[in-house]
């Protein structure tokens, strides 16, 4: 009988322990994920900002009135403004459910928040490998 109560408080001992590191496994995913995601999103808008000047650089010189670019850099600062609140939305919908918790954002400026945070972190560890 003390051999039976033995075998089920280490196959109980075993489940709970198997259990966390699964958990433990998983957040470290999803956290890794979601860094890449923010590097992603970051090189994106900083991509998307420079064809904007271009393309503003590009309509000054041309034949539009002041008025003309003056509507176009309207409409497209409301599309990429659309664009971030919409993506960040978009990632908080579809993160884990039993995960959201962990998120460091919610919307774009938490987000380009935390992917500074990143890269400082990124840049001390750096610092610190060299030493």
């Amino acid at each position: 009988m003390e051999q039976g109560l033995w075998f089920l408080g280490g196959a109980i001992t075993y489940s709970v322990i198997a259990k966390l590191l699964q958990y433990v496994q998983l957040v470290k995913f999803v956290d890794d994920i979601t860094t890449q995601i923010l590097k992603l999103l970051g090189c994106v808008a900083e991509d998307v900002a420079f064809a904007k000047a271009l393309k503003f650089k590009a309509l000054e010189e041309s034949d539009f009135t002041e008025e003309q670019i003056q509507s176009v850099k309207q409409v497209d600062e409301m599309a990429f403004i659309n664009w971030k609140a919409m993506t960040i939305i978009k990632i908080v919908d579809t993160y884990p459910k039993q995960m959201r918790h962990l998120l460091p954002f919610y919307d774009w400026d938490s987000a380009m928040k935390a992917l500074t945070d990143i890269y400082i972190k990124e840049a001390r560890k750096s610092v610190k490998r060299k030493k």
